[in-house]
């Protein structure tokens, strides 16, 4: 049999979904009719940290979600300073994000130069 999900998973699943509280309602648009009128479906919700489930969640391949990133504790010190690394600006414009991964070379004898290099 192929292992799928069981309630277990359901419930932690949902845990990542705690804290999350609809703002309030804009003036400016019209309130639907049907028993949802307090509520703003239209602006992102906010996060109230104390709500916040903070223990691991388990994923559905005996680990957790978000395992397989470092800790930052656990990488070299200033290892983003260092040659190769790599600097990506995110710019979000409505619902596109926009990566600009433009590589900075500093003018050879500039005091930024022979800081970085």
């Amino acid at each position: 049999p192929i292992r799928t999900y069981d309630d277990h998973d359901i419930v932690t699943f949902a845990r990542a979904w705690t804290g999350f509280h609809r703002v309030a309602p804009r003036a400016n648009i019209a309130q639907e009719e049907r028993g949802n009128n307090n509520k703003n479906s239209i602006d992102p919700m906010r996060i109230e940290p104390d709500d916040r489930d903070f223990l691991p969640k388990i994923d559905l391949h005996d680990g957790y979600i978000g395992d397989s990133y470092p800790l930052c504790v656990d990488l070299p010190v200033r290892s983003f300073l260092r040659r190769g690394g790599r600097y990506t600006r995110r710019v979000s414009l409505g619902d596109v994000v926009h990566s600009d991964t433009t590589v900075l070379e500093p003018d050879v004898g500039s005091p930024l130069h022979a800081t970085l290099c």
